[in-house]
C-alpha cells in the first residue's frame, strides 16, 4: 500500500488577492491612478493632486492614508468622486442617472393611466362632473339653489 502525501502551501499574495467585487475607495483610487498613467505613476499622481511621493506611492499601492483619500478628493473634486464611486458600487453615476429616469418614466405613466381611468370613473358614474370632485360641486349646487 502507498500513501500520496502532498503539502499545500499558502504565500503571503495569496491572501492578499482579491475579486474584483471586493474592491474599497483604497483600491479603486489605486486603479484610476494606474488606468490613467500607466508608466511614473506615483510621480504624475503626486503632482496632479498635490500629495507627497511617499502618499502617492501608499495610493498606487492600494493603501492610501485617509489624509491622501481626502486631499485625493479635495483636489479632483466631482469626476474623482463619480469615477470611485462606480469603481467601488460597480455602477456609474451615469448609468444610475438613466436607469432612475426609466424607472421614473414607468412610473408617470403608470399614474397618467390611473389618473385617466379614475377620471373615466367619474364622470360615467356622475354626468354633470368633469372633474374628480363632481359630487361635491352637485351638493354645493343644491345648497345654492
Amino acid at each position: 500500500m502507498t500513501v500520496t502525501y502532498m503539502e499545500v502551501r499558502r504565500s503571503k499574495r495569496d491572501n492578499q488577492r482579491r475579486l474584483e467585487l471586493d474592491k474599497g475607495l483604497r483600491d479603486g483610487l489605486a486603479d484610476l491612478f494606474r488606468h490613467r498613467w500607466p508608466s511614473g505613476t506615483a510621480k504624475h499622481a503626486a503632482r496632479e493632486y498635490q500629495l507627497t511621493l511617499d502618499q502617492s506611492r501608499g495610493v498606487v499601492a492600494g493603501k492610501a492614508s485617509l489624509t491622501s483619500l481626502e486631499q485625493v478628493i479635495k483636489t479632483g473634486g466631482w469626476p474623482v468622486v463619480f469615477h470611485l464611486m462606480g469603481e467601488v458600487i460597480g455602477q456609474t453615476a451615469e448609468q444610475y442617472i438613466i436607469e432612475a429616469r426609466n424607472i421614473n418614466e414607468e412610473r408617470g405613466q403608470r399614474l397618467a393611466s390611473l389618473v385617466s381611468s379614475i377620471r373615466a370613473l367619474g364622470s360615467s358614474s356622475d354626468p354633470d362632473s368633469n372633474h374628480l370632485g363632481g359630487r361635491q360641486d352637485q351638493r354645493r349646487r343644491s345648497f345654492s339653489r
